[in-house]
């Protein structure tokens, strides 16, 4: 079948090749993460020689979200050429926009010498034992947040659907007003790119498989969080942000939303955007797992 746009009903066409890798740590491979960049990018996927295809485009071009899924490594092989030729059409020989990105390491070997690979983003794996329990020296700053927030305020966890768009998109508002502190253009279209995903989740969380937590105080949104299954062991923590001023706020929020995944092992929270304050941020939570992700390239590209 020729690409067609995605759309939130179309998940289970997509769960019957996400499962063939449903032992994949990388966040990526979940439509509840691939549906939210629906609002920066157009979207559309198909199948190729029996393996799921997903792209994504933009005025920059047209790359694969992730690579050619699918259960025969031939096959992978026959659709990513595929892929790279249907990229083409879009792209043509601008360097470095075909591509596949999301790629997990295991993987790579599998396209074999036609391709190179270079590493992307690295996601940080949590326990969920250690997030809830904050026990130990390790996490005793994080634990005396959440002791100070509790006995600080007047509030009420609640989960997410309890707050309205105007209260969430209000609370992301000042959140990213408060950490900007000078003018900066990158941060700000990440700022914004990161405001459009979110209103895409909150749109579909009817259809899809989001979860999250709505923190009050004083019947006022102070904290948010929203994330979504990767599998039956794993859960990713997609969206986090308080009020900053309302001292502990984040790290309450954090450890409540954890202690309500019941039956996940591991939280997966995501990669550290390329920025060294968010990386010391996850490194904190002392991931027990550090998963690199790599985007795929034609050998002679």
């Amino acid at each position: 079948m020729g690409p067609v746009d995605l759309l939130p009903e179309h998940k289970p066409c997509f769960l019957e090749y996400l499962a063939l890798f449903s032992g994949c740590r990388l966040s990526a491979y979940a439509v509840e993460n691939i549906y939210i960049w629906s609002g920066i990018y157009r979207i559309r996927w198909a199948v190729f020689a029996d393996c799921l295809c997903v792209f994504f485009e933009d005025k920059n071009g047209r790359f694969l979200y992730l690579p050619p899924l699918g259960k025969e490594e031939e096959c992978r092989r026959e659709a990513a050429s595929r892929s790279f030729l249907y990229m083409r059409e879009k792209n043509g020989d601008a360097a470095g926009v075909g591509r596949m990105e999301n790629v997990p390491g295991e993987m790579l070997a599998s396209f074999g010498d036609a391709y190179r690979a270079r590493p992307s983003m690295r996601e940080y794996i949590c326990s969920r034992d250690d997030l809830t329990g904050l026990r130990g020296n390790t996490f005793k700053h994080k634990r005396s947040c959440c002791n100070y927030f509790a006995g600080k305020y007047e509030y009420e966890y609640r989960d997410f659907r309890f707050a309205s768009r105007r209260e969430i998109h209000e609370l992301y508002g000042t959140w990213a007003g408060q950490r900007r502190k000078r003018k900066d253009r990158v941060y700000d279209g990440m700022i914004a790119d990161s405001r459009l995903a979110l209103d895409r989740a909150l749109s579909a969380s009817g259809v899809l498989a989001y979860r999250g937590g709505a923190l009050f105080v004083k019947g006022e949104l102070k904290g948010f969080t929203l994330g979504y299954p990767l599998n039956a062991d794993t859960f990713c923590v997609l969206y986090e942000f308080t009020d900053l001023s309302c001292k502990g706020a984040a790290q309450f929020i954090f450890r409540e939303f954890c202690r309500s995944l019941d039956g996940y092992r591991s939280i997966n929270v995501m990669d550290d955007s390329g920025l060294e304050n968010l990386r010391r941020v996850k490194m904190s939570y002392r991931p027990r797992e550090i998963v690199q992700a790599y985007s795929v390239f034609p050998a002679g590209a």
